[in-house]
């Protein structure tokens, strides 16, 4: 069974334990935790998981990928079914594409000057072009069978599975498994209300195509730059609004009847009497012990001062 297959398994729910004698084979993957051992009855959970796991591994019921020598193992009486035809086809043609680009040229007489290899951070968004390109194609023409009821506060999302089998004319398994699961019940929960914000999946969904073009052009590899370079913006962008600055100080605005101006030096710190004569003045000036009072009182005309006071966070 190939890796494209594995792939697809947490999505169908399924639990996927790695193993390996070293650490360091699963801990460089994103979302792949290194499960300690004391921790092993974690292998036993009903809920859908990708974790890394040291080769002394008790048999579980779950598909075992073994990354030292690349095999996966199957559990008793369990079958995985098949990623669609040409999907598949497709898959393996772009991440052979991405991860060995030296096979397209292979059986020619000269071949051509290899382009100098990815660094990492880019190597990994093209291979995540690769997936937003299989589940487009997968998934293309699904918002045609979604219908939005809003009859209740929160709209009501309704797909409709049989006329989206009808219309892809596929016989598969696994797409079928797939639209009955709750991760894409949960897809279409979150990505079906229309007005909203579109991203990076809702363009390439909605260009997908499934004409026989060369998927070795300079088109295609122009497509997957384009994903490749949207992605890597966007976990840019997310760095720069999860980064909190440091040693932020913040300044309050205080209108107090203070006959001295605040200089041009530090903030000057907060005086609690004056604060104090702050409010009681202004409940004096506005009658707020009179409820049928809403107009100020006409009284002297008084100067207010602005003083800014530091407070540290």
């Amino acid at each position: 069974m190939g890796g494209e297959r594995v792939s697809v398994q947490p999505i169908l729910q399924r639990q996927v334990p790695l193993t390996g004698d070293r650490v360091s084979r699963f801990v460089s993957y994103t979302f792949v935790a290194a499960l300690p051992e004391m921790l092993l009855e974690y292998l036993e959970s009903p809920t859908p998981y990708l974790m890394g796991v040291l080769s002394d591994l008790p048999d579980v019921d779950a598909v075992m990928v073994d990354l030292d020598i690349g095999e996966v193992r199957l559990p008793t009486n369990s079958e995985l079914p098949e990623l669609p035809s040409p999907f598949r086809e497709r898959l393996v043609i772009r991440l052979q594409m991405v991860l060995s680009p030296e096979l397209a040229t292979a059986d020619l007489a000269i071949p051509a000057a290899l382009p100098p290899p990815l660094e990492p951070h880019l190597l990994d968004k093209e291979i995540r072009a690769c997936f937003v390109l299989f589940f487009s194609e997968l998934l293309y023409g699904y918002r045609s069978c979604l219908e939005v009821v809003r009859l209740h506060r929160h709209p009501l999302i309704v797909f409709h599975k049989a006329a989206f089998m009808g219309m892809r004319r596929l016989n598969s398994p696994l797409l079928h498994e797939l639209i009955e699961g709750q991760m894409f019940q949960l897809f279409v929960t979150n990505r079906g209300l229309p007005f909203r914000e579109c991203d990076i999946f809702d363009e390439v969904v909605c260009s997908a195509t499934m004409e026989n073009y060369d998927l070795g052009s300079d088109e295609e590899k122009q497509r997957m730059t384009m994903i490749r370079d949207s992605l890597l913006m966007n976990e840019k962008q997310e760095r720069i609004m999860t980064t909190t600055p440091q040693n932020l100080s913040r300044k309050i605005s205080l209108c107090v009847l203070n006959g001295d101006k605040p200089g041009d030096g530090d903030p000057r710190s907060l005086d609690n009497d004056k604060i104090d004569a702050l409010i009681e003045d202004n409940r004096l000036q506005w009658n707020l012990d009179d409820p049928g009072r809403i107009q100020p009182k006409v009284g002297d005309r008084v100067i207010v001062f602005t003083v800014f006071a530091s407070v540290d966070p």
